[in-house]
């Protein structure tokens, strides 16, 4: 759905006509609609799955992906522009590899990635090239850092999965009833009395199958990973 289209369906769902009192506020709507976005693509729900790139800087061997909050996928790109995978550890098992590593000089293309903290990770060995867009992390992350809030245009699409929109809009529906609650026109105020259990009730149902939908997507992309000898290796913040 669109934003716009998201509007009508609240507008739809409250009985609202154009110009009455909620629905002649759409910035109230938007922002019902935002931190429904904002509380569906974040940690416990995950449904916004992302793919991005960073550069490649000779003798930098410190990296990070602030957008994500859960790392699924790490990658460098070789010469032949093709992506290969960067192996996962964690600082300590690398000291057993390479007991220098932390004083490594710059010698050749990364092979291992370990996680330093939050979104915050380390390649060895250092690379000894610049590249543009050169390391690729897929994963999953938060609306506040990537922008999902914001996003712009009525016509444009919602980012999120298509099987979240409707849960989406009964959330905003609920944020924009529980507005009406305060109007100082009886008729809407007794509209949304009526209708916030309605409201509630289905966004429960909804709620729970757009869970069940991202940890089905979860599942699968972790076993796809374990087939290809990726070792099922997760970081989360």
């Amino acid at each position: 759905m669109t934003r716009q289209d998201m509007r009508v369906r609240i507008a739809q769902l409250l009985g609202l006509k154009f110009g009455d009192g909620a629905y002649g506020d759409p910035f109230s709507m938007d922002n019902a609609l935002n931190r429904v976005c904002d509380e569906f693509a974040g940690p416990g729900m995950d449904c916004y799955w992302v793919s991005e790139t960073s550069d490649v800087v000779a003798n930098q061997a410190e990296y990070c992906s602030p957008n994500m909050y859960k790392l699924l996928g790490a990658y460098w790109l070789d010469s032949t522009g093709a992506w290969r995978p960067l192996l996962p550890t964690t600082p300590q098992a690398l000291d057993s590899i390479s007991w220098y590593w932390r004083n490594d000089p710059a010698s050749s293309y990364p092979v291992y990635i370990a996680f330093e903290g939050p979104s915050r990770y380390v390649i060895f060995p250092t690379p000894n090239y610049n590249l543009s867009s050169g390391l690729k992390f897929e994963g999953y992350a938060s609306t506040n850092a990537s922008g999902i809030s914001t996003w712009a245009g009525d016509s444009t699409v919602c980012p999120l999965p298509s099987w979240c929109h409707e849960a989406i809009v009964y959330g905003a529906a609920i944020d924009t009833a529980q507005s009406m609650l305060g109007s100082d026109m009886p008729a809407d105020a007794a509209k949304a009395q009526r209708l916030l259990p309605i409201l509630e009730a289905r966004y429960r149902k909804l709620r729970g199958q757009a869970e069940s939908a991202a940890s089905t997507f979860y599942q699968d992309v972790v076993k796809v990973r374990l087939n290809a000898n990726w070792l099922g290796w997760i970081y989360s913040r």
